[in-house]
């Protein structure tokens, strides 16, 4: 992937900001960082999009949090937040580890995974 193909997924697929997980995307600029780009955060870490395979990761730049895989791509990470949203307005969370399952299984292979971790906090109801 090139930045600019990044940078085109980033201003079609992702909004700028999604206020219910405290996430911001940015126009995607600067230098990579190795093989990442940053596209975003989530009041916490920084989003990167991976040049070599497209995968979401959040990483915390000062090395305090693991590293999370989020998703296997900017489309997929669009469509979970869409999910998230449907679930939210429905009110039917316990439902959204199916639909996030149906969007990119790979969000949720491991308990550590960005996704994994929101699914455990709405069960926990820490969200």
């Amino acid at each position: 992937m090139s930045v600019e193909s990044v940078r085109a997924l980033v201003e079609a697929h992702l909004p700028e900001t999604y206020e219910p997980l405290l996430l911001s995307f940015r126009a995607v600029h600067g230098q990579p960082k190795g093989r990442l780009i940053a596209i975003g955060d989530d009041f916490g870490t920084t989003l990167y999009c991976d040049l070599g395979d497209g995968r979401v990761l959040s990483v915390d730049d000062s090395g305090k949090l693991p590293t999370r895989f989020m998703n296997s791509g900017i489309p997929q990470l669009a469509h979970c937040l869409a999910e998230y949203e449907k679930a939210r307005r429905e009110s039917v969370q316990p439902s959204l580890r199916a639909r996030l399952l149906a969007v990119d299984a790979a969000a949720l292979a491991e308990p550590e995974h960005w996704w994994a971790t929101i699914v455990e906090q709405i069960g926990n109801e820490q969200l």
